[in-house]
């Protein structure tokens, strides 16, 4: 289960670890039966289905280490056979993309093309504050735009096609979320206008100006964007089941673009961190040194800074259904470590610490599979039913087959073994739920914990019955509702069906209790309609997360005819 999903949240968006405050040199390199170990690790990691793909090792112009584990398949191929991952396996890398369009823009710079403080408004004054932020706020996420991929309609475009000025429509209707310069939040549509830009300067497709500024160059034959016409045969990707895997269905590379579009080898990936690390990609060393220089929080210009087993390192990471990647670059004795893998809930952090930990010729324990047991129906009913999660989500939790199974909206289901009676846990899905309970029994809240973030939940209680509106109470809901000036929520029915969708957010379905009071599925969001003596509502109050907005709806427009945005 991915609490942050591609139709949420960051699918795009690195999981990055922060940085230490010390810097500590890695010894000389592991031997034989260090690496050996390794290989063991690894393959255990790939028995328990918490890590599969490739890891290398390597320095500037020597691999010490590479293996792969895993199918690069869900299904046997035509020989009856499954296809298994290779050191030569390609796979999407997500976000690791970030830094091939950050060095394009950076060499611009160098070259007199552009100035990193030339505004946005010169490319896409549509977007808003495109007058105030400069490109080196959004290579360092520091713009305020928020991120596209946040979109609750994501999951009905992100398959398909979609061109760069639909993208941008997308973008463009967003509202910020911080004045430019003042914070740093991780937003993919930072990236996403860079490659506009990056075309809008030299008149050419992204993909053409990274093979001429950079893939080309570097001989890097099995990078870029679309696989199918290069004819790159791609590790496949792949969700862990409790009996085998399932293929996930790939993200248009449209949709991520200069955000998160490339596929990659680790060999490929290798050469590209020795030119940027050896500065042989730029003409001046200040180039470099702008690149990995954190502007705020931990996040340079396309580079964080993060740590493995203590050890301190220059790095990025990348997450797009299917696929999951981190690069680390330990800049004390030049060492290269690479993470490429098809399933987007691979543990990344322990192999890193692990192979990080090997390489200093320590020893590392093989995982284990965690021990569970089996509760009576009576325990695990206490726990079922939804709860409304802090990060904006319902989660759908169920008894099933002497443990429990959860959901959020528009993800699989997930089943969850018992380590006690209220501690529950998903071993391929690296995921726990805590339950706490009050004194008579009752759930008082859960504690959700996943690839490192922390999500507290409390009991929603769902109507007992849903009422069914006809279309002319429906019809005379409709309209525009502004909650504060510039953010309104749009109502608007759709085959029958009512619907919400605020400024620059994805529409969502909502469910009647009663004529005047609505619920949505997606989210723990509840709407009441206050209405004249007509029946046609003339404002609403909306409550979510403990909070209670009153809007007003707005007088123009025709009832029952308002529609979406795109």
């Amino acid at each position: 289960m991915r609490i942050f999903g591609a139709e949420t949240m960051h699918k795009f968006a690195p999981m990055h670890r922060f940085a230490v405050t010390a810097v500590f040199a890695l010894s000389c390199f592991a031997g034989k039966a260090q690496y050996e170990n390794l290989d063991a690790y690894l393959e255990r990691m790939a028995e328990l289905k918490k890590y599969i793909g490739t890891v290398m090792l390597a320095t500037d112009d020597k691999i010490l280490y590479e293996k792969a584990t895993g199918p690069a398949a869900a299904e046997p191929g035509t020989d009856g056979t499954v296809k298994m991952n290779t050191p030569e396996s390609a796979y999407r890398i997500g976000s690791i993309t970030k830094p091939f369009t950050a060095v394009m823009v950076l060499k611009s710079a160098e070259n007199g093309v552009v100035s990193l403080d030339d505004k946005l408004a010169k490319w896409h004054p549509e977007v808003r504050n495109a007058e105030q932020i400069s490109l080196r706020q959004m290579l360092s996420h520091t713009s305020g735009i928020p991120s596209y991929t946040d979109l609750s309609d994501m999951k009905d475009w992100k398959y398909r096609e979609n061109r760069t000025d639909e993208m941008i429509i997308r973008i463009r209707d967003l509202q910020p979320e911080f004045e430019p310069g003042t914070r740093y939040k991780y937003s993919n549509s930072n990236y996403f206008l860079l490659g506009s830009v990056l075309e809008k300067l030299y008149n050419k497709p992204y993909e053409a100006l990274l093979e001429e500024m950079v893939t080309g160059p570097l001989g890097m034959k099995k990078t870029g964007i679309d696989a199918v016409r290069n004819r790159i045969a791609l590790s496949e990707g792949l969700s862990p089941t409790l009996s085998g895997w399932n293929a996930v269905p790939p993200v248009h590379p449209s949709v991520p673009y200069a955000a998160g579009a490339l596929y990659c080898t680790a060999n490929d990936l290798h050469t590209f961190s020795a030119a940027v690390f050896s500065g042989g990609l730029f003409k001046e060393e200040a180039t470099l040194s702008k690149m990995k220089t954190p502007v705020q929080s931990n996040y340079g210009l396309g580079l964080f800074e993060s740590e493995a087993a203590g050890e301190f390192a220059l790095a990025h990471n990348g997450g797009i259904d299917g696929y999951s990647s981190t690069w680390m670059y330990f800049p004390d004795k030049g060492l290269h470590l690479i993470l490429l893998s098809n399933n987007f809930i691979s543990d990344h952090s322990s192999v890193a610490d692990a192979a990080v930990r090997i390489h200093r010729g320590e020893s590392t324990e093989l995982p284990q599979a965690r021990a569970s047991k089996v509760l009576p129906l009576e325990t695990l009913n206490k726990y079922a039913g939804a709860y409304s999660l802090d990060a904006g989500f319902l989660l759908d939790v169920r008894a099933a087959g002497g443990g429990l199974s959860c959901q959020i909206p528009g993800q699989e289901r997930v089943q969850l073994q018992a380590a006690n009676d209220t501690v529950f846990f998903s071993q391929i899905h690296n995921l726990e739920i805590v339950f706490t309970r009050e004194d008579d029994g009752s759930t008082a809240y859960l504690t959700l914990e996943q690839a490192g973030y922390t999500f507290k939940g409390e009991p929603f209680n769902l109507p007992d019955h849903v009422f069914e509106p006809d279309a002319k109470v429906l019809a005379r809901l409709a309209g525009d509702y502004e909650i504060r000036p510039g953010f309104d929520l749009r109502i608007f029915v759709r085959d029958g069906v009512l619907m919400g969708q605020a400024t620059g957010q994805g529409a969502f379905e909502l469910i009647a209790e009663s004529e005047t009071r609505y619920f949505a599925t997606v989210a723990p969001i509840d709407i009441e309609f206050e209405r004249d003596d007509d029946g046609r509502a003339t404002g609403l109050k909306l409550r979510q997360a403990g909070q209670v907005l009153q809007a007003d709806r707005k007088k123009e427009g025709p009832e029952g005819e308002k529609q979406p945005q795109d």
